[in-house]
């Protein structure tokens, strides 16, 4: 190493000598010349800012570079969804009057561009196709491989009526003939029979097809070149049932059924399409049905079957035959079976009558036989036909009956061996159609013959044949999970079956006068179903491999998005504590460090968790937790997805809960957040907060809103900020909150009503789970006592006076109503509606005095602790109780009868809000637990809202 100057301190440079190579350095500086502009150049790119998107792009089109005009090709269908007909006249005249100047590139990007919108149907407008037409004709006339994408333009503008009938009958009609011609290529007699295809599609009569064309199709299935005729096959069912029955049987079929029979397997391959297309066309009795058509159909299957079982030694074209016929073996079972029906005696098979058993026994063998072509099929050693085969599946099944199929162990067996068959391209195509085939067989016989196969694919599943399988996971594993057992066939979402789940999950089992949470297993009620205990390690296995799954998915942000899509069903599947210990803590992280589409999702899957848990301090964990670090996040990415929460907690929740969990004041904030983008992103979200006031009571929230929207518009350094402050200033006049004691809205209430039940039903559980604790304990110190023994400090029920409420007395009127409310849910479907008309006409009077809000009281009380722990003026609390209660006047459990003053704010016990909302107040009750609960009615009358059970 050179050495070191006197006076500079030594560093790792040191080490090394670095020799440039001179001539590399200009070889490097030349070909950065080449690519920099000039001065006169980038100026020619430039367009001035504030030109509207639509001019810059025809500007673009015009007279810009080719850069620009492919820039504007490719973002075509794009321009056409955002700004619609006004794009469709400012952009397509353009295009197609540039056409002619463009290159063949341009011209098949712009062609491709075409059919793209009009497939989605965004030039449903005939003077498109006026304008287009010239064009089209000019490119399709043309000879080579540049014409054939302006074949399918053409067909595409057909095929939607795009044409306007005068252009229909003269231009394209003539276009179609003048191809047919003998003395034509063999291209254009292929665009000839696709045209014949798609006029007969939209013909209006079939005399027009009869009398126009109808000769020279025909003459094109005799046609010497093979691929015409396979060309020609596949539009004998648009032109069948263009020109009517009659005609077709008579003129078409014969036609048809000598092209099943011809040389050429393509030919053949297309043919069979058609005819299974058109099965039920030629002939309405069944049996004549097999007499004509079947007997070619069959002889196509058993050649194909009977072919070489090594793919090395088919032909190219035996084997696209081959691959053809089992893509289409399902839609044939599917009409075999639907000719499989009673039938009555008369039917005729070759002219001889037959009795209806004999031919019921002649359709069951061909429905036999169709059985035992696609267990061949299925264990073909092509690959190719496998995955065929495996997207088959569905229609097979549907075709037999899930029953049917299962019982034939040869057939059943197919579904596991293409599921876990050794080409990766095969398992994907499996795992692909799984969701249709659980939908079909039922939970019973997909445990029995899918269920295992289908979990091996979760623990395994990487790369294509993971993105197979994500799209209907959520219907897979509902169903395994969630259907109630029992039942061949069901839904993913009943009720009772994920209340049976929930209580194997939890190790719970209730039954009639006895609770139960698994902790001594060798007793009687103690025990769980055996369906119960094969469900819960179910749960289990699943649990851990979804896990899995979601781990192997972060690397791809595509998948990741498609698993946290998913995630939104996590509180149908598992109960709260696994979803909070297995899978919350990776949505936040994904909030903080995925990319923005899977950021916004995690934060829409947090939303849904938090108004979806059973606990209440599980969704104030949850709340909290998003306010501290995304509310006050330090980063603007954070403070954006802030904003996306608070809008799914404003359509999730009550407009009463949403004003007083603390995001209100965050929220606002952000309004003059130092980062532009944050303030753009909170200015959508002011109506929805105006339209969740009430005046007089929120007056000062009102003002706070207007005064940082008149601050944005007017003197916020940015101008995109103070044009969308105007816009939503604009929509927030518009906007009137609601007055006084107006009643809840529909919607609102229905909300409200769901935030109550879920308060009731927690109230329940823990009261609940308060009693099995005192019945254990008690059976406990029954026992010892019959043994002779004495247990230290063992719990003694207290002595009751008369009338007062025991152990075994059963759960009171509240849980009745909250039962009934159930039912009545689960058996009328508009209960919902209905309810919250009910909340709206039973509401209280609401006072003019000024609701207390987030900004005034602690943030985040759980849902329904607003009637118990927060008043009017943010002072009204719970008081403890003046004295200690009597002894046998607190309830059945008098550890849990009382007002807990936590964390500087009172919080009312399960049994005492069970007794406050039932009306059932113990008589014996003290002074102080009375006052706490009238403070609490009366808190909650001063909003208008009903009384609700505080925290728990």
């Amino acid at each position: 190493p050179p050495a070191r100057p006197a006076g500079r301190p030594p560093s790792m440079m040191d080490d090394y000598d670095f020799d440039f190579d001179g001539s590399k350095g200009r070889d490097e500086a030349m070909a950065l010349s080449k690519l920099s502009k000039s001065d006169e150049e980038i100026a020619a790119l430039q367009v001035p800012d504030d030109t509207p998107e639509l001019e810059r792009q025809a500007l673009f089109l015009q007279n810009g570079q080719k850069v620009q005009r492919e820039s504007v090709i490719s973002n075509l269908v794009r321009t056409l969804r955002a700004f619609g007909p006004e794009a469709v006249e400012r952009l397509v005249p353009v295009l197609t009057e540039q056409l002619g100047s463009m290159d063949m590139v341009q011209q098949g990007k712009a062609a491709d561009a075409f059919i793209e919108a009009i497939d989605e149907g965004l030039l449903a407008n005939a003077k498109v196709g006026e304008r287009l037409l010239p064009y089209v004709f000019e490119r399709v006339k043309a000879t080579g491989t540049d014409s054939r994408p302006w074949v399918l333009v053409l067909l595409e503008l057909v095929g939607h009526r795009l044409v306007p009938k005068k252009q229909l009958t003269a231009s394209v009609l003539e276009l179609a003939l003048a191809f047919s011609d003998p003395s034509e290529n063999a291209e254009r007699r292929m665009t000839a029979a696709l045209l014949f295809g798609k006029i007969a599609t939209v013909a209006d009569s079939p005399s027009f097809v009869a009398s126009t064309f109808l000769e020279q199709a025909m003459a094109l299935c005799q046609d010497t070149e093979g691929s015409v005729r396979a060309a020609m096959a596949a539009q004998v069912p648009p032109i069948a049932r263009g020109v009517g029955a009659a005609v077709a049987k008579q003129r078409l079929l014969p036609e048809l059924l000598e092209l099943l029979r011809d040389e050429q397997p393509l030919v053949r391959a297309a043919a069979f399409d058609a005819a299974v297309d058109t099965y039920h066309f030629w002939e309405r009795d069944a049996t004549r049905r097999r007499a004509q058509v079947w007997p070619p159909l069959r002889a196509i299957v058993e050649t194909t079957v009977a072919m070489a079982g090594d793919s090395f030694l088919l032909a190219a074209e035996d084997a696209e035959l081959l691959q053809r016929v089992t893509a289409g073996f399902g839609k044939l079972a599917l009409t075999l079976a639907a000719d499989v029906e009673p039938v009555s005696a008369g039917d005729s098979v070759g002219g001889m009558v037959l009795p209806a058993a004999a031919a019921a026994v002649e359709r069951q063998l061909d429905l036999a036989f169709a059985q035992a072509v696609f267990v061949q099929l299925a264990r073909h050693a092509n690959a190719a036909v496998r995955e065929r085969a495996a997207a088959s599946l569905p229609e097979v099944v549907r075709a037999l009956g899930a029953e049917r199929f299962c019982a034939a162990p040869p057939l059943a067996q197919t579904m596991s061996i293409l599921i876990t068959d050794t080409d990766a391209s095969v398992r994907a195509r499996a795992a692909g159609v799984a969701h249709e085939l659980v939908l079909l067989l039922g939970r019973e016989l997909t445990m029995a013959h899918l269920a295992a196969e289908y979990r091996g694919l979760l623990r395994t599943c990487n790369g294509t044949l993971m993105d197979a399988l994500l799209p209907n996971l959520a219907e897979v594993v509902s169903m395994l999970l969630c259907e109630a057992p029992g039942t061949a066939t069901g839904t993913a979402t009943d009720s009772e079956a994920a209340a049976a789940l929930a209580r194997a999950r939890t190790g719970t089992s209730y039954s009639r006068g006895s609770f139960n949470n698994g902790s001594k297993p060798g007793s009687l009620t103690n025990s769980l179903s055996a369906g119960e205990s094969a469900r819960l390690a179910l749960s289990a296995g699943l649990l851990g491999e979804l896990v899995q799954l979601e781990q192997r998915a972060r690397p791809s942000w595509r998948r990741l998005q498609l698993v946290l899509k998913h995630w939104h069903t996590l509180p149908v599947w598992f109960d709260s504590e696994a979803i909070h210990t297995h899978f919350v803590p990776s949505i936040f992280e994904y909030m903080h460090t995925a990319v923005p589409c899977c950021r916004d999702e995690a934060a829409d899957v947090v939303v849904h968790l938090m108004r979806a848990a059973k606990l209440s301090s599980q969704r104030s964990a949850l709340a909290q937790r998003l306010l501290r670090e995304l509310g006050h996040g330090s980063s603007y990415t954070q403070r954006l997805l802030f904003v996306k929460v608070c809008e799914g907690v404003m359509e999730r929740f009550s407009a009463n809960y949403f004003l007083m969990c603390g995001y209100l004041e965050t929220l606002l904030g952000l309004c003059a957040d130092s980062v532009s983008n944050v303030r753009l992103a909170a200015l959508p979200a002011l109506p929805a907060i105006k339209r969740r006031l009430r005046v007089p009571a929120d007056v000062r929230i009102l003002e706070m809103l207007k005064g940082h929207l008149d601050r944005m518009r007017t003197s916020d350094p940015m101008r995109d900020v103070r044009e969308r402050a105007t816009a939503v200033s604009a929509e927030c006049a518009k906007v009137s909150p609601m007055v006084g004691n107006g009643a809840l809205s529909v919607d609102d209430a229905s909300k409200l009503a769901g935030e109550e039940a879920l308060v009731l039903a927690e109230a329940e559980a823990a009261l609940n789970e308060a009693k099995r604790k005192a019945a254990e304990q008690i059976a406990e110190q029954s026992s010892a006592k019959l043994a002779g023994k004495e247990i230290t400090g063992a719990f003694k029920p207290p002595k009751r006076p008369m009338g007062a409420v025991s152990v075994a007395r059963p759960i009171s009127s509240a849980i009745t109503v909250t039962a009934a409310l159930k039912e009545t849910g689960a058996a009328n479907p508009t209960a919902k509606s209905k309810l919250a008309s009910a909340i709206a006409r039973t509401q209280p009077p609401r006072p003019a005095a000024a609701r207390t809000t987030s900004l005034d009281v602690p943030p985040l009380p759980p849902i329904g602790a607003g009637a118990s722990a927060v008043g009017s003026g943010g002072g009204a609390r719970l008081a403890p109780p003046a004295a200690p209660p009597r002894r046998g006047s607190s309830g059945d459990v008098p550890q849990l009868d009382r007002v807990e003053r936590t964390a500087g704010r009172c919080v009312e016990s399960p049994t005492h809000a069970m007794r406050r909302v039932s009306g059932a107040l113990p008589s014996g009750a003290s002074t102080g637990e009375r006052s706490a609960v009238t403070g609490s009615s009366a808190a909650s009358a001063s909003r208008g809202l009903p009384g609700r059970v505080g925290k728990l």
